[in-house]
């Protein structure tokens, strides 16, 4: 049903109801008609008419309290005309239709002619002013969607009028009707910009000048924003035109991106480090401080260059290349090297970025001046080339010394030996015994650090080799007990056996293994207290990559976890009294690393400072001998 054209008729006289529906149908307007005010109510919510007709007295509710409930019906209930239609022609009456909502009156008898003419220009007030809303609604839409208010000073008055929007940027009082003056508009402005908003008023409304202006604003709340405030001045508008028109528009965001947008340029023009950007042509976009600085040009200068001219790149097409190289990679980095005025060498490292935006690319690089660490690198490269060629000399050397510093040591012992045994007759004297045995005691111990520094040399040489077969690892660890069994019981210390019995054969160095129980064993044993323990165990476990694992553990005076790392490097002890108080090169556990490795096997230790420590040994599937002798 087209509403526009729809009119609601209330009348309980049903010849005047037919009447009216038959003049209004010769209009073009299609009518409802009921007969009492109840239902006019029930039919106006329903279909929302363009004109209401009603009579003034109706049964149920009378036209009266109709309108009244109408005019209560929200926006489009309070906008509808409503034309009131009695006999009644008291003065008292007329006023009361109008006072409860009533948009005009007529009297009966109605003249038909009259009430057509009445109704058509109606139609027309009430279309024209449901445009003019409709076009002031659009235009507050359009302002709060673009955030621009729209103001207007009044010269006569002195006053100035915001609109909604305008009211909403500057945190005005949206529900105060009355005008601003232009004294309370200025109480909004900081101190900072006062003088500057007086000038662009000045200028503006007294002068007719255009003019536009950006100044702080502090909202109720104490909140600094920023607004920008223009002016519309007509070229054919006179020094005695009343209204100044003007719009306002909250611009805090974009000074925010302004303000970000300068302080990053100033961090990027005094960045310590060179930036320069080029697009894909190698021109020269922007440099900063730094940048001018390492390749010793102004400014201008690099701007009117091209990337082409400043580095190694000889030719457009290896600048392509390298275009195309770093479309590719993304990043990357390089080295330049520069003559400077003075002609002195200079390594310039240049990082470049491949940027793609809005469908350009460039290239932002990052320079910096290398050269004081590319010649520390060198030198650095040459030091340690040195010191490794120190090393190899001194692990070769004393490799080579294994002959010599053992043969003598070996006749000190064999002699010593033979003097304490009186082999060849008795010594004279109890003393002498006892200085022999003191000689012999002293050798033993001397080669063995000779034979731990030489076997350790011999492996940072490369010249230690594994004499590898079949053996059985229950007599190896059996022998190392025997070995090292004596000292714990001299030193009342309880020697723990726990081997499995079941075994397999490996394969490996049974000496080089036997070496490695032995260390840990004395290990434990020389910095465990008295009446303290070691235990030795040995456990197969099938399932496991490493299945055989070798065990030490010791209630001894253990270490913290922080310096387990420095019992690993050779000749490196653990700095407390009592691992002072014993003799030792701190070569045990690092051979026993060495030894290890060329195993394929692992060492893990676990200590605490008081209460011992566990070292364990594993040896991996591969040097497990399979029944069928694989």
């Amino acid at each position: 049903m087209d509403r526009d054209h729809l009119i609601l008729i209330a009348e309980d006289d049903e010849v005047s109801r037919t009447l009216m529906v038959k003049a209004l149908e010769k209009l073009g307007f299609k009518s409802i008609a009921v007969d009492n005010g109840e239902e006019a109510l029930k039919t106006f919510r329903k279909v929302h008419p363009s004109i209401v007709l009603l009579d003034l007295m109706m049964p149920v509710m009378n036209g009266m309290e109709c309108c009244q409930h109408i005019r209560s019906e929200g926006d489009f209930g309070a906008e509808v005309p409503i034309i009131m239609v009695t006999g009644l022609q008291d003065l008292e009456m007329v006023n009361a239709c109008y006072d409860a909502g009533a948009t005009d009156f007529m009297t009966k008898p109605i003249n038909w002619v009259v009430l057509q003419h009445r109704i058509r220009y109606i139609f027309r007030a009430y279309q024209n002013l449901k445009k003019l809303r409709d076009g002031e609604s659009r235009l507050m839409t359009a302002q709060r969607i673009a955030q621009l208010g729209y103001w207007y000073y009044d010269r006569s008055l002195k006053t100035i009028h915001f609109s909604e929007e305008a009211k909403r940027i500057l945190d005005l009082d949206r529900h105060q009707r009355r005008p601003y003056t232009l004294q309370e508009y200025m109480r909004l402005i900081p101190k900072s910009d006062k003088s500057l908003v007086e000038s662009f008023f000045n200028d503006s409304l007294m002068q007719n000048k255009n003019t536009a202006i950006d100044h702080a604003l502090l909202s109720q709340n104490n909140h600094l924003r920023y607004v920008h405030l223009q002016t519309g001045m007509d070229s054919r508008m006179d020094a005695d035109a009343v209204f100044v028109n003007g719009i306002v528009q909250d611009i805090t965001e974009r000074k925010q991106y302004e303000e970000t947008l300068n302080v990053t340029q100033f961090v990027l023009d005094r960045a310590p480090e060179g930036v320069m950007w080029t697009n894909a042509f190698g021109k020269v976009l922007y440099v900063n401080d730094a940048a001018c600085q390492l390749l010793e040009r102004p400014k201008d200068d690099l701007l009117r260059s091209t990337i082409h001219g400043l580095r190694d790149f000889h030719s457009l097409d290896q600048w392509r290349d390298h275009w195309n190289l770093l479309k590719t990679e993304g990043a990357f980095t390089t080295e330049e090297i520069f003559l400077n005025q003075a002609g002195h060498k200079k390594i310039i490292e240049f990082t470049e970025n491949y940027l793609l935006y809005k469908n350009k690319e460039f290239n932002c690089a990052f320079m910096r001046d290398v050269s004081k660490r590319s010649q520390e690198e060198q030198e650095l490269i040459l030091a340690k080339e040195q010191a490794e060629s120190a090393s190899r000399s001194k692990s070769e050397f004393l490799a080579n010394m294994s002959h010599e510093l053992r043969t003598p040591l070996n006749a000190i012992i064999g002699f010593s030996s033979i003097m304490h045994s009186q082999t060849f007759g008795p010594m004279g004297h109890d003393k002498y015994l006892e200085y022999a045995l003191d000689i012999k005691d002293s050798g033993d111990h001397l080669l063995s650090i000779i034979n731990d520094i030489l076997d350790l040399s011999k492996i940072e040489a490369g010249q230690f080799e594994l004499y590898e077969s079949k053996m059985n690892l229950g007599k190896v660890l059996a022998s190392a007990l025997r070995i090292v069994r004596g000292r714990p019981e001299a030193e009342n210390i309880v020697l723990i056996e726990d081997i499995s019995t079941t075994l397999p054969t490996i394969y490996g160095d049974e000496r080089a293994l036997k070496q490695v129980v032995m260390n840990i064993l004395s290990n434990a044993v020389k910095f465990t207290h008295e009446k303290g323990t070691v235990t030795l165990s040995c456990h197969y476990d099938p399932e496991n990559d490493f299945p055989l694992m070798i065990q030490c553990t010791d209630t001894g005076v253990g270490m913290r976890e922080e310096d387990i790392h420095k019992a690993l490097k050779p000749f490196t002890q653990i700095d407390n009294s009592y691992a002072r108080r014993h003799e030792g090169t701190g070569l045990g556990l690092p051979l026993v690393q060495k030894l290890m490795d060329m195993h394929q096997g692992k060492l893990h230790i676990k200590s605490a400072e008081g209460l011992g420590t566990t070292v364990s040994l594993f040896l991996p599937k591969a040097r497990i001998v399979e029944k069928d002798g694989s």
